[in-house]
């Protein structure tokens, strides 16, 4: 195997030396070829716009959009809706960008257009073509750099246009989703209003909220039940006290005839205070009891 070496100024030297007959033919005649076409070239001026596109207002998880798949849609919308052969034929009508081209007709000049015209992705901060972007320019090229750029801002403008119209279609669309949404959701919530309020009605006693104020009011009740529970036997040995003082007044005080009832009554107070002292077989409850008995 041969040894590579880099190669030296004596190796092009050789080279030049080898092939000095396609340099002198070939050299002077595309120099000539291109001063030809400089000359005779007509010279053509490059006018362009960048158009960056902006995030809907409407939330995503509500209406499902991004903007790649909307830069997407909008460059094809430009290319369909924006250069079509009409909307190029009232460009061509207001101001001609040919003035020169006697020759050909407004349809020919309109396509000649959209020959010239070029869409590309680029950088929305550089403007260096991307493959993906949220921005992109519109290019025009015209001999006349004043028509070249007449007719680029003219492009920009039927876009721009053009965007405004569709989406505000879009935003009226949008409200019109949103305002039945909006209708779906309160009758929701109307009628889930109308379900808690019966069901609050059917079971109002039984609800969490009622347990607090349902056990205030049993304690209240149980308090209030103590209480009677004890005036009851307050009442009650009040009587049996006052039975005893009944007992114990003067005989004179009453009729003769009515001695044996003042016994009665004296025997049964005894009775009843005996009974809360002591119990059923005391040898005094037995005694009262038979002395009553007796009488």
């Amino acid at each position: 195997m041969k040894e590579h070496r880099p190669f030296s100024l004596g190796d092009y030297v050789d080279v030049l030396r080898r092939r000095w007959l396609w340099l002198v033919t070939i050299l002077p005649g595309a120099i000539m070829l291109a001063v030809y076409l400089a000359y005779t070239l007509p010279p053509m001026y490059g006018s362009f716009g960048t158009i960056m596109l902006e995030r809907a207002s409407v939330p995503e998880d509500m209406i499902r959009t991004t903007v790649e798949s909307y830069a997407n849609q909008q460059i094809e919308l430009v290319r369909r809706r924006v250069m079509t052969n009409e909307s190029l034929r009232e460009l061509v009508e207001a101001r001609d960008p040919y003035p020169h081209e006697h020759e050909l007709s407004v349809g020919e000049k309109a396509r000649l257009i959209a020959q010239n015209t070029r869409i590309e992705r680029v950088d929305p901060v550089t403007l260096q073509p991307m493959p993906t972007s949220t921005a992109f320019s519109i290019h025009y090229s015209n001999p006349d750099p004043e028509l070249a750029q007449y007719v680029a801002q003219e492009l920009i403008d039927m876009f721009l246009d053009y965007n405004r119209r569709v989406r505000s279609e879009r935003a009226a669309d949008a409200q019109e989703f949103l305002r039945i949404q909006s209708q779906e959701l309160r009758n929701q919530i109307l009628a889930m209003e109308q379900e808690i309020a019966d069901f609050k009605a059917r079971y109002a006693q039984t609800l969490p909220e009622e347990q607090t104020r349902n056990q205030a009011a049993l304690d209240r009740a149980e308090r209030e039940l103590d209480t009677l529970e004890r005036q009851i036997r307050a009442g009650e040995e009040r009587e049996a006290l006052l039975r005893v003082q009944l007992s114990q007044l003067s005989a004179l005080l009453f009729d003769t005839s009515g001695d044996w009832r003042m016994e009665l009554a004296a025997l049964r107070a005894e009775l009843a205070e005996a009974q809360q002292r002591y119990s059923a077989a005391h040898p005094d409850v037995r005694r009262l009891r038979r002395s009553l008995d007796a009488l």
